[in-house]
């Protein structure tokens, strides 16, 4: 990790990031100077039970943010990609981050401490509407995530998470899933081994093609109907 100078959130290139609201770049008024991190991928970036000390927000690449189990096992909680906030119970004052979070990639993290951050949302009303409308966001993402772990079949949550890899880079059918097959299986609720059966029946059935991180897609509308657990076969 290195630190680099501090960046001015009006003049951020990130289209849907929450510290740099639209009202944010478009007001003089309101400057908002957080400092910028870089870190390599499968760097900490914080450790769960730590003491909170502010906001990360990713600026570029990708973060998992993981809770350990007492059998030491880990359990992917979700994926933050630019724009997105690491961890909200960071705002909470005398709590402790209940997550750890880890670079997936090489990623650009945004840190704004808590102060700031509380003074902000309090001084400009603006930025704390879109910061609660960000919250509601993760919270009904976090509810269709439980959902499809408890009534969903491991096959139909793999094709779920392909989709939604190749709908994160604009729906091209050649994409990169930059997990491991560990990792996706702890995404989704599942094991090693029966995401990796999930994968092989899908090249076998030719709905893609894979070759290492790099997937491409033949038959997405396929796909998308086992998610949905109709099958057009």
């Amino acid at each position: 990790m290195r630190k680099a100078i501090q960046k001015e959130c009006r003049l951020c290139s990130v289209a849907d990031c929450c510290l740099a609201s639209t009202s944010v770049r478009r007001r003089e008024d309101i400057s908002v100077q957080p400092w910028c991190y870089h870190y390599r991928a499968h760097d900490v970036i914080y450790h769960e039970a730590t003491p909170p000390n502010g906001v990360y927000c990713v600026n570029a690449g990708l973060v998992k943010i993981y809770r350990t189990g007492s059998d030491g096992r880990q359990t992917i909680v979700r994926l933050a990609g630019p724009g997105q906030i690491l961890d909200f119970p960071l705002l909470q004052q005398g709590s402790a981050t209940r997550t750890t979070a880890e670079a997936v990639t090489d990623v650009s993290i945004c840190f704004l401490e808590r102060s700031l951050f509380c003074s902000l949302i309090v001084s400009h009303p603006d930025i704390c509407q879109r910061f609660m409308t960000v919250l509601g966001r993760e919270f009904d993402e976090l509810e269709l995530r439980l959902t499809e772990r408890s009534q969903h079949t491991v096959r139909q949550r793999v094709a779920t998470l392909v989709l939604k890899f190749r709908q994160a880079n604009g729906g091209e059918n050649r994409f990169q899933i930059p997990l491991t097959r560990n990792e996706m299986a702890e995404m989704i609720g599942s094991t090693n081994e029966s995401v990796t059966r999930s994968i092989s029946e899908f090249r076998r059935c030719g709905l893609i093609s894979v070759q290492g991180h790099r997937f491409e897609t033949h038959d997405a509308q396929r796909l998308a109907a086992i998610s949905r657990s109709v099958d057009l076969s």
